[in-house]
């Protein structure tokens, strides 16, 4: 089985873009503290800068 597709700074301009176009299942990150409006399976809060977080999330959600 193939995991969720995830989108990194899906609360963008291209992340929605993506969003917009992809189907379920979807794990979305954001780095903002605004609630995110998509189609996203999951929202989850990430800053891509932060190494531990981003190999820890690809242990959990083991992405396409």
């Amino acid at each position: 089985m193939i995991g969720p597709l995830l989108v990194t700074g899906a609360s963008g301009y291209l992340g929605r873009a993506i969003l917009a176009s992809s189907e379920p299942p979807v794990i979305a990150t954001r780095v903002s503290s605004a609630e995110p409006a998509g189609p996203a399976l999951e929202w989850l809060r990430l800053d891509v800068r932060d190494a531990a977080a981003v190999e820890e999330l690809f242990e959990r959600v083991r992405p396409a």
